[in-house]
């Protein structure tokens, strides 16, 4: 576990959280919104499965979800990776799959 007791932020209190449930494994498309938050968790361990298509992360979430009883976490960046991955997120609700889609957005000056 890396010790940044000094720099908390909320990426690391989000993977700290995710951890302590007992959630090692992310699932999804990274961007700028999340990249970071990404190369974190891979550096406190857990493993991050990327793909192409923000559904079908979400849906490989979704499985992990529906197979470990643990929720699955997809990651996505806003807007078209959000809306990308929503059907699958409502596939998994109308299943009642243990799903955690987070997506994450930047300030316009981080990007341009």
């Amino acid at each position: 576990m890396v010790d940044d007791s000094l720099n908390r932020t909320g990426a690391s209190l989000l993977i700290d959280a995710l951890q302590k449930n007992g959630i090692n494994n992310l699932y999804g498309v990274v961007g700028i919104p999340i990249t970071d938050l990404a190369r974190l968790a891979e550096l406190r361990g857990m493993k991050y499965y990327g793909f192409r298509r923000e559904d079908s992360a979400v849906d490989a979430a979704a499985a992990a979800g529906f197979l470990t009883k643990k929720p699955g976490v997809a990651m996505t960046v806003s807007a078209p990776g959000f809306l990308n991955g929503l059907t699958a997120l409502a596939q998994a609700t109308k299943n009642c799959f243990p799903l955690i889609m987070i997506s994450g957005s930047s300030e316009r000056h981080i990007i341009t």
